[in-house]
């Protein structure tokens, strides 16, 4: 999101938020400490865990059937897809091919944390749809780096991409 060309880096967005700001930091982002019942009863996750259409950076800025995509969608894409560490117009990245023969660029952007973008040109990291339900400080993330990726847990204040998928 953000992004004008495939290696453009786009905007960072902080857990369950859906417009940027100049510092991601935890007193800041309103999603940061609550339990995944805190965080449905508050609205921003339905009853499968995932953001609600508020609080869904995809859908919020782009509407129609926009969304940040499911911890499951991030996982096939991982085991379905051939993954090229590369350089596009030189950016750092993985081609990441379907086996539709459709691919996607990501680059490595880094991710803000307070005022500082950290790490751009070796990692990279999308957020997914789900907060950890399990660690209150934590949501699932696309981790990239030119040594593999893989789906972790991220701090949620922290301002990472968001590559978003089309229902």
């Amino acid at each position: 999101m953000g992004a004008t060309s495939p290696e453009d880096y786009g905007e960072y967005f902080a857990c369950g938020e859906t417009t940027i700001k100049a510092e991601y930091c935890s007193d800041n982002c309103p999603a940061y400490g609550l339990s995944a019942s805190d965080l449905q009863y508050q609205g921003y996750i339905d009853d499968e865990g995932n953001f609600t259409p508020q609080c869904d950076a995809a859908t919020a800025n782009w509407g129609g059937d926009w969304r940040m995509p499911t911890t499951l969608e991030l996982n096939e894409l991982i085991n379905s897809c051939t993954w090229t560490w590369t350089t596009q117009n030189g950016v750092d990245g993985y081609n990441v091919a379907g086996p539709n023969g459709a691919s996607i660029f990501l680059p490595a952007a880094g991710y803000r944390s307070e005022l500082s973008l950290k790490y751009d040109g070796t990692q990279g990291r999308y957020w997914s749809s789900a907060p950890n339900e399990n660690l209150t400080n934590y949501a699932y993330f696309l981790d990239i780096d030119s040594d593999g990726y893989g789906v972790y847990g991220s701090i949620r204040y922290l301002g990472l991409s968001v590559r978003p998928v089309l229902e």
